[in-house]
């Protein structure tokens, strides 16, 4: 087997939209490259679940409409203490199971021709001037260039040499969720909403919990979860697991599922997002840093690494030395941007005062056409 022109380490949203988008391209580059995954479809993936109306939007521009089970959502409540904002929208999400959505795009990178290893993981990476040298338990291989595409902690395995700069956001979140089945008492609102709780901010956390419906089975699922972006001293970082089952217990819910934790990569518009042949998509790249949503933001990194995958072949330069500033300056860059903007604002050393700016400057960028409800 000869070696592939380009590999994308992960078959997440932003792994699978970086192929698709080069198929789309041209059907050639579908014989150039290879996409290697660490697990099995579908694989477990901790994840809300939630689609916005941007990460739709990109997967309309590949000719896809979600072919999974999924919950739309119209309605989201933003609750800080004793108040609460309506937001209203057509829809503001679909909700997928992230199992079943990674199977789908990879079936449709599948079936465009493109080989898949699964079971694959990556041992290491190391870039060099001519190649990279990519090394599974079974191969290694020497392509032009890689996509990291594998998450928060994709960037473990990279080996930059002697004196090689930093890249990717440094700032990292935690997240905790879990699953609850609906009790004998709805608690929750028909038709279905989503709920963002920012009354931690109150104990001197800079996130919100959360609770989404999840789609499918015989008994409804909803995730909950808790997002906490702000850097704690060493052992001083607050309980996150006790703090998502008092949120828990305030919602209704009387028991949860194991809650699992994770690591989450906040995108910084100061962040570099590529060296010489490796470009950085999806949670290693940097999700949106006030709300922690990454599927949306996935889609959209994987069409701009798509362009400059394209553009670095014509010119045979694979330094990729403008991946960064094509980011910012697309509606990707906006997207993330402007939440980077409010994130400074809401969980900065200089909070916004008072619920009223807080519930304004969500509202703006969830349904800027809509006139929110306070209560």
């Amino acid at each position: 087997m000869r070696d592939p022109e380009i590999i994308i380490i992960g078959s997440g949203p932003a792994g699978c939209s970086t192929a698709l988008h080069l198929a789309a391209l041209s059907p050639a580059w579908c014989d150039r490259i290879l996409v290697l995954e660490a697990k099995h479809h579908p694989r477990a993936k901790l994840c809300g679940g939630g689609v916005t109306v941007f990460g739709l939007r990109v997967l309309r521009g590949l000719g896809l409409t979600l072919d999974v089970p999924h919950v739309r959502v119209d309605e989201a409540l933003f609750r800080l203490q004793r108040r609460t904002l309506k937001v209203r929208g057509q829809p503001l999400l679909e909700v997928v199971d992230r199992s079943s959505l990674d199977a789908w795009l990879m079936g449709e990178v599948r079936a465009r021709g493109v080989s898949v290893e699964e079971e694959s993981p990556v041992r290491a990476v190391e870039p060099s001037s001519s190649e990279v040298t990519v090394r599974t338990a079974a191969r290694e291989y020497h392509p032009k260039a890689m996509v990291l595409a594998c998450g928060s902690r994709g960037l473990d395995f990279v080996a930059w040499g002697a004196g090689g700069s930093a890249i990717g956001p440094r700032r990292v979140a935690r997240a905790v969720e879990s699953f609850a089945s609906q009790g004998p008492v709805d608690v929750f609102s028909v038709p279905a909403s989503v709920e963002f709780d920012f009354s931690p901010m109150a104990q001197g956390r800079h996130g919100y919990s959360w609770r989404f419906p999840m789609p499918g089975g015989a008994q409804p699922l909803h995730n909950l979860g808790l997002f906490d972006t702000r850097q704690y001293a060493a052992r001083r970082a607050p309980d996150l697991k006790a703090g998502l089952e008092k949120y828990a217990g305030r919602t209704g819910v009387r028991s949860l599922e194991p809650i699992q934790g994770h690591p989450v990569r906040l995108y910084s518009p100061w962040a570099r997002l590529s060296a010489p042949r490796l470009l950085l998509v999806g949670d290693a790249a940097g999700v949106d840093p006030l709300f922690g949503e990454g599927i949306g933001a996935s889609l959209a990194y994987g069409r701009v690494a798509a362009q400059e995958i394209d553009r670095a072949r014509s010119s045979g330069d694979y330094r990729f030395a403008g991946f960064t500033s094509r980011v910012l300056a697309g509606d990707l860059g906006d997207y993330l941007g402007v939440r980077w903007t409010f994130a400074q604002l809401i969980y900065g050393p200089a909070p916004l005062p008072g619920f009223t700016l807080l519930a304004w400057a969500i509202a703006r960028l969830i349904a800027p056409s809509y006139n929110p409800r306070l209560a």
